[in-house]
């Protein structure tokens, strides 16, 4: 059984590395949110499908969340 908090890293690097292929920056979070339904489903063993989506959901908005944070952080220490 795969970590919870390895899932979250995994879809942050993807998200990176969909970002310097040239897919769309305001698409990132909803990437983020699907490939973190998909990786619960294939690497976490959930009874039920419905636990499997919301520990998606919780893995892809985490993954955003530390996108948008990172982001932010730049933005605001380019500011100074």
């Amino acid at each position: 059984m795969v970590d919870f908090s390895v899932i979250v890293a995994i879809v942050i690097g993807a998200a990176q590395l969909s970002k310097k292929v040239g897919f769309n920056p305001e698409l990132i979070p909803l990437l983020n949110v699907l490939m973190g339904m998909a990786l619960s489903m294939l690497l976490l063993n959930e009874p039920t499908m419905l636990e499997n989506v919301q520990q998606g959901l919780l893995i892809g908005l985490s993954a955003s969340g530390f996108y948008d944070l990172c982001i932010n952080t730049k933005k605001y220490q380019e500011s100074i």
